[in-house]
């Protein structure tokens, strides 16, 4: 959220705590019709009264944030990928272990870590619009290229399923 300072002023008001408070009356999805009192001028100490959606339509830009996710340090398990994929669902950026090829599958389960199979797939079924591997073991040293390619196949398999 933008606010516009030009606009603020327009208004007779200033730059100061209520626009912290105004965020989070926002924020929490406060009634639209509720008053929002503005206190402004520390001087004379001078208040003003406003409908919430009013105000915000007058000074505030409202874009839509981005959802970026990270998954580290987790085991392969049904009920942890139905998790991972609930949580991570539709990020517009998944940052995700891939710790071991999926032909070393057995070391990563040991290790309670993702292969770079799994991670794509879990990246898939979320259907993430980016995926970002990393936490590569460092057996993989000079590697890393196998291990996002592994990642990314996986994850493009599972979203043309």
């Amino acid at each position: 959220m933008n606010i516009m300072k030009d606009r603020v002023s327009d208004l007779g008001l200033e730059i100061g705590p209520w626009l912290k408070e105004l965020k989070q009356a926002l924020f929490n999805n406060k009634d639209a019709d509720s008053e929002f009192v503005v206190e402004y001028d520390k001087k004379h100490r001078r208040k003003k009264s406003f409908v919430l959606g009013d105000l915000s339509k007058q000074i505030a830009l409202i874009t839509p944030g981005q959802k970026v996710s990270y998954i580290a340090d987790v085991a392969y398990s049904k009920s942890n990928v139905e998790k991972i994929v609930e949580l991570v669902k539709d990020s517009d950026h998944l940052f995700i272990e891939a710790a071991f090829l999926e032909k070393d599958r057995a070391i990563a389960e040991k290790k309670c870590h993702l292969t770079a199979w799994q991670a794509g797939s879990i990246a898939g079924k979320a259907r993430v619009k980016q995926i970002t591997p990393f936490h590569f073991s460092p057996r993989y040293q000079g590697q890393a290229h196998i291990l996002q390619k592994e990642a990314m196949d996986a994850y493009y398999d599972t979203l043309n399923q």
